[in-house]
């Protein structure tokens, strides 16, 4: 998703090994999409990271990256020469669901923006196996394995945002997971519970 040059993670744990501990550097996308997207890289402590981010590690150095603003960040480069830190986006103004994207690439931003982050609450996600003919595979992940609503989560989560972004394609979602009941498996609040 992004590459930071070994100059920029030098420079970028430097400035974190400074801060609280726990603290990350956010790249985030402002406006995505639009004329006006704009992207930055910020300072983020602990408190102001959650479940639905994107984490990814270099020696030293932890990025984390919401879920709307990770597609736009593809091929995204980070690099520091002559003092200066450079963020290059060349994809932060794409309309991702543009309809002369392929499909699948629409589908999985979809996942990506809409579902996942609700997913990542409960410690899952959904992965697009493919699109053929019509219908959208999927494979659950984490807490979702296992997880006696997944068949509500299937229903009234990604057939009817399949069917809200993509109405002219008539998608139908099929999940392909082996649902074995697991530890991560997300069972809900206790009955009775505080």
């Amino acid at each position: 998703m992004l590459t930071v040059s070994e100059a920029a993670v030098k420079y970028l744990s430097g400035i974190v090994s400074s801060q609280i501990k726990g603290t990350k550097i956010r790249v985030f996308v402002e406006h995505p999409g639009t004329e006006d997207a704009d992207c930055g890289v910020a300072l983020c402590p602990p408190n102001l990271y959650d479940a639905a981010d994107i984490n990814v590690s270099f020696p030293g150095l932890d990025i984390v990256v919401d879920p709307v603003s990770a597609p736009y960040l593809e091929n995204a480069v980070i690099g520091y020469k002559n003092e200066t830190l450079t963020l290059k986006a060349p994809e932060i103004k794409l309309d991702m669901l543009a309809k002369d994207r392929p499909i699948a690439d629409r589908v999985k931003f979809v996942f990506m923006t809409k579902i996942n982050p609700s997913l990542a609450l409960h410690g899952g996600s959904v992965e697009l196996e493919g699109v053929n003919d019509g219908t959208v595979s999927v494979r659950f992940h984490g807490g979702c394995v296992g997880c006696a609503s997944v068949n509500i989560t299937l229903s009234e989560s990604l057939q009817r945002q399949m069917n809200l972004y993509f109405p002219e394609e008539k998608l139908k979602v099929v999940d392909v997971t082996e649902h074995v009941e697991t530890e991560s498996s997300y069972h809900g609040p206790e009955l009775g519970a505080d």
